[in-house]
């Protein structure tokens, strides 16, 4: 997996060959949006890809039948979010994709909650990263759909992030104070330089043409 840092918060991120996506989103989850307050929340759009094999993935509208499509598509549009799994403090990653074939296939195209998908070619997505926590929790049949919290504030990540600079801060100094002081010794050969040429230009003046 490639990930680009397009400014703050927002990524480009490309899932290569033989990867997981689940697998692989849970990596970019654990490395970018793990804080000590749970996982912020991000969302997912823009994603693209193809050659994809071995998809999985279920239609809750018809009793959560899970189907598999061992064959090579097409990744048509790939969307969704990582929220924070309220209890856990886990990730909770929550995907749609809608898959197409060729035109032998009849131009079929077909999209569900994705369970799991193997890259054949490349995924390529955007993913948008915010500074809250968004818990997920399950509702009367169990299901994880109930969302609360919405609006708590990741302190954890803006402490990280305040001790970050502040090292930094001090790294700066140093660095400042080590170049002022090589700055001056600089300085000083420089005069002994200029007065030593002084001194041989005034002794090669004073000294009498043969």
């Amino acid at each position: 997996m490639k990930i680009i840092e397009l400014q703050k918060n927002k990524y480009f991120i490309r899932i290569e060959r033989d990867e997981k996506v689940m697998e692989q989103l849970g990596k970019f989850a654990d490395q970018y949006l793990k804080t000590s307050n749970g996982y912020r929340f991000a969302s997912l759009s823009n994603g693209l890809g193809g050659g994809m094999k071995d998809s999985e993935g279920y239609f809750s509208q018809v009793g959560a039948i899970t189907k598999a499509y061992p064959e090579a598509s097409e990744l048509l549009n790939i969307t969704g979010n990582i929220t924070n799994r309220k209890g856990t403090n886990d990730k909770f990653i929550h995907i749609h994709a809608t898959f197409g074939k060729t035109e032998k296939d009849n131009h079929q195209a077909w999209g569900f909650h994705l369970n799991d998908s193997t890259v054949g070619l490349t995924i390529e997505m955007i993913l948008d990263a915010y500074d809250v926590v968004i818990n997920r929790e399950a509702d009367w049949e169990g299901l994880p759909l109930v969302l609360s919290s919405a609006e708590t504030v990741v302190e954890g990540s803006s402490k990280e992030e305040l001790e970050r600079l502040r090292e930094e801060n001090k790294r700066l100094k140093i660095e400042n104070e080590r170049l002022k002081n090589a700055l001056e010794a600089s300085n000083k050969t420089n005069q002994a330089i200029n007065a030593s040429n002084q001194t041989l230009i005034a002794q090669v003046l004073q000294k009498p043409r043969e």
